[in-house]
């Protein structure tokens, strides 16, 4: 789970008084989409003014909840290059999958390109070791039941997620190169 560059974040990009949650990928089987759109109602329900993006093509459960929530939710299909710009728009990213073998060993590039927006994360248990980062590093939240109550973020907790991203998982970051020098030695 790497992303290709250090890229110059401008972290204070989207700052409001609330809660902007972005689902970006694929709307498969395995990405849980049905439970996160259930789980989103809840919260959207339960927070009047939060919002969500979904970076995914439209589908029958983002049109329902689009007709529940006509205002707070936004739906767009974009290039790779355009992704990063609208992450930056929103304070969490939706990292929810199912508890399956498949999960557990995963490493979903879209955990560093939320971390690389600036966002904190909100994540599955069980997700590689991706799940165990977020609750050590304090950089989003492990899913275990409903979405908890979420706040704007501030700049230097977007701050906070983009040093982690770069000091973790851009490619040529330090422990990157430290990582990969140690599973060369070992393999010779």
């Amino acid at each position: 789970c790497t992303v290709s560059e250090n890229k110059n974040q401008d972290s204070t990009l989207f700052e409001n008084d609330h809660v902007r949650l972005v689902f970006a990928g694929g709307n498969g089987p395995w990405q849980s989409f049905y439970d996160v759109c259930n789980l989103l109602e809840d919260y959207l329900t339960k927070d009047i003014t939060a919002e969500v993006l979904f970076l995914a093509q439209n589908n029958e459960q983002i049109k329902a909840l689009k007709k529940k929530f006509p205002n707070r939710i936004k739906i767009d299909w974009v290039n790779p290059v355009e992704v990063q710009d609208l992450l930056k728009k929103c304070d969490y990213g939706l990292l929810l999958r199912k508890e399956i073998v498949t999960n557990q060993v995963a490493s979903p590039v879209k955990f560093a390109e939320y971390l690389q927006a600036g966002l904190k994360v909100l994540i599955s248990p069980g997700i590689g070791d991706f799940s165990f980062f977020v609750e050590d590093n304090q950089c989003g939240e492990v899913i275990k039941g409903l979405i908890p109550d979420l706040n704007p973020l501030t700049k230097a907790e977007r701050e906070k997620s983009i040093q982690l991203c770069n000091k973790y998982f851009v490619k040529d970051s330090e422990q990157i190169s430290k990582n990969y020098y140690a599973l060369i030695q070992a393999l010779q």
